[in-house]
């Protein structure tokens, strides 16, 4: 279309087609760009986390034959700007997270 207008010698409307056709084009490599930078970081992320399994990796550190099953003892030895020492915390199995232990003991 753009060049049956640069044929009829109506240049602006030729060359604003053709501008429209390159911000497009530009558009979709743009876009191509951000799917190709998502996808590696994608396999990057996966490279990084490959083998780690969530809850079936803490049953090797999970002690049920303790007197305080599904809590960790956490030994803070260098805090920037707090206290330092044993800290017990409840591990939960169910959504692979630690909690405040104390919290857990009032319930």
């Amino acid at each position: 279309m753009a060049s049956k207008h640069l044929e009829d010698g109506d240049f602006s409307l030729a060359r604003g087609l053709s501008d429209s056709i390159v911000r497009e084009v530009r558009k979709e490599r743009d876009a191509m760009g951000d799917v190709q930078r998502a996808l590696r970081q994608k396999k990057k992320i996966k490279q990084r986390w490959k083998g780690h399994d969530d809850a079936s990796l803490w049953d090797d550190y999970y002690n049920p034959g303790t007197e305080t099953p599904g809590v960790a003892e956490v030994n803070i030895v260098k805090n920037r700007s707090g206290q330092t020492g044993k800290v017990d915390l409840f591990f939960s199995k169910e959504f692979t997270q630690f909690s405040n232990y104390a919290k857990q003991d009032q319930q």
